[in-house]
């Protein structure tokens, strides 16, 4: 989007020169534009970006996590896998997040939203219908990287979710966002027990094959469906309208609340933007603190069916119960968001789910009995995905200028998939999983201090801000750094008050 473009946004925001500044709580809207218009919009934006974005999650993790539940219907023992082997499959898929995050980021800006959600979709799809009919080890290697590289492109929805919401508004729309991560883990168990209780030996295919199959269709239809009905970021919107949203009222507000959360209309990718982020400590403690969800997510719910195995339930019992810890978290995730958004912080929210975590871990290394083995697995699933939600939300919103936000993503990536790979290496020596439990209780811990060291700086910084702006008020002077956009400064900017 070039020059013209962005002036066309500029023009259309029907907002005082108030309302420009950084801070999104000095925002204040002119007639015609009013409160109840934005709660139409905001609600036309809960009914079209936010199930379009649940259900590419819901898929993504459904088709993430599916080689865990193949397993145990049997796939290691019909392909003649070793342990390692299998190990190094489910590993695979972490390459493609590390290789593709920061481009995947940045073609928002360059592919319609459409395309560049809906068309991965659909791609990692047939890959996961692919895996139906591969045995060898090889392309099993190959397949599961080639996911990861369409699965990545889904991960957009955390930063696209930015761009549509205010950042008070965004925790809990990515909690509800997120929830269906934990619906796709109970979905998956419901599946493939359907598949081993239904499908086992039908047509000639094992159950975990017909399982890949179902998975894999479900997802090409999702795709089709993004690729419909998706609309693009909101300054496209506001400059062409949508699907959904045609009136120029609202189009204008659409492009007032885009900037009112620290967003600048054509945004591209900017060098000096990723400069400023490697500078940047809270990008790098960001990134641990987010990261720690590499274990609980990325490794430890993808042996879930595997531990919870190994408390003595049979195979199809298994898949049953790996519905309960997902029920949990769902539970977990709306509280938390919901709690958050009551007391008007993130930050201490972020530290009671790590804190439920470490605990989770705690109980599975010192207990043995079934039930209190599923009351830590309950435990960590719940802390690890309600604290991904929070975190996520809280980090991004740390960062202005989209190449910096972009740049945080991926970072963030990177330690997630990097922590992933390793719990893939740890998790084997069953019943225990002594190993596994304890390295992923060191990397929650490192979290959680990390966490409370952003807390610090941010609270330390937006006193600094505060003291400036009451420095230039009491001289009667304006800010010259005020005129200047978020893509110039990032959160350097004056205006830019850090959402704790």
């Amino acid at each position: 989007m070039g020059a013209k473009d962005s002036a066309w946004i500029e023009d259309a925001i029907p907002v005082t020169r108030s309302a420009r500044s950084a801070d999104s709580e000095d925002v204040r809207y002119d007639s015609p534009v009013t409160k109840q218009l934005e709660k139409r919009l905001l609600r036309k934006i809960d009914y079209t970006v936010l199930p379009l974005m649940g259900i590419s999650m819901l898929i993504s993790f459904l088709d993430r996590g599916n080689i865990g539940n193949a397993r145990v219907l049997g796939m290691q023992k019909d392909t003649g896998l070793s342990n390692q082997q299998f190990l190094n499959i489910i590993m695979m898929f972490f390459l493609g997040y590390v290789l593709l995050e920061l481009p995947a980021c940045l073609s928002l800006r360059y592919v319609h939203a459409r395309f560049a959600f809906g068309v991965p979709i659909m791609a990692f799809g047939i890959f996961v219908i692919l895996m139906a009919f591969c045995t060898s080890y090889a392309a099993l290697m190959v397949l599961r990287v080639l996911v990861g590289l369409g699965e990545v492109f889904v991960n957009n929805a955390f930063i696209f979710l930015t761009l549509w919401y205010k950042p008070e508004e965004v925790a809990l729309r990515i909690a509800i966002m997120y929830t269906s991560t934990t619906i796709a883990g109970a979905t998956s168990g419901l599946i493939s027990y359907a598949c081993g209780v239904t499908l086992e030996g039908h047509d000639g295919l094992y159950d975990w094959q017909w399982m890949f199959i179902i998975e894999g269709v479900m997802a090409v239809g999702i795709g089709v469906i993004v690729m419909i009905f998706l609309p693009g970021t909101p300054d496209e919107v506001a400059k062409k309208g949508s699907l959904f949203i045609k009136k120029e009222e609202e189009r204008q507000l659409i492009a007032a609340r885009y900037h009112a959360s620290h967003n600048t209309a054509g945004e591209v990718f900017r060098a000096s933007q990723l400069l400023v982020g490697i500078q940047d400590p809270k990008m790098w403690l960001g990134a641990l603190t987010v990261g720690s969800g590499g274990v609980g997510l990325g490794a430890f719910s993808v042996f879930l069916p595997t531990l919870i195995h190994a408390f003595g339930f049979d195979p199809l019992r298994t898949q049953l119960f790996v519905m309960v810890p997902y029920a949990f978290a769902l539970v977990g995730m709306i509280a938390s968001a919901l709690i958050s958004k009551r007391i008007g912080q993130r930050a201490p929210v972020v530290l009671a789910c790590l804190g439920t975590t470490i605990l989770g871990f705690i109980i599975l290394i010192s207990v043995t009995g079934q039930v209190a083995s599923m009351v830590g697995a309950c435990f960590v699933i719940t802390g690890a995905y309600s604290g991904v939600v929070l975190s996520v939300s809280f980090v991004l919103t740390l960062h202005g200028g989209y190449t910096k936000r972009s740049l945080a993503v991926w970072l963030m990536q990177i330690v997630i998939n990097v922590y992933s790979v390793a719990a893939t290496q740890v998790y084997r020596t069953p019943p225990r999983f002594y190993l596994g439990h304890g390295l992923a209780l060191g990397l929650y811990c490192l979290g959680f201090g990390c966490a409370t060291t952003i807390w610090v700086i941010c609270k330390r910084e937006n006193a600094q801000k505060l003291r400036r702006r009451e420095d230039f008020a009491a001289k009667g002077e304006v800010d010259p750094d005020m005129e200047k956009s978020y893509e110039e400064l990032c959160d350097r900017h004056p205006g830019f008050l850090y959402a704790l």
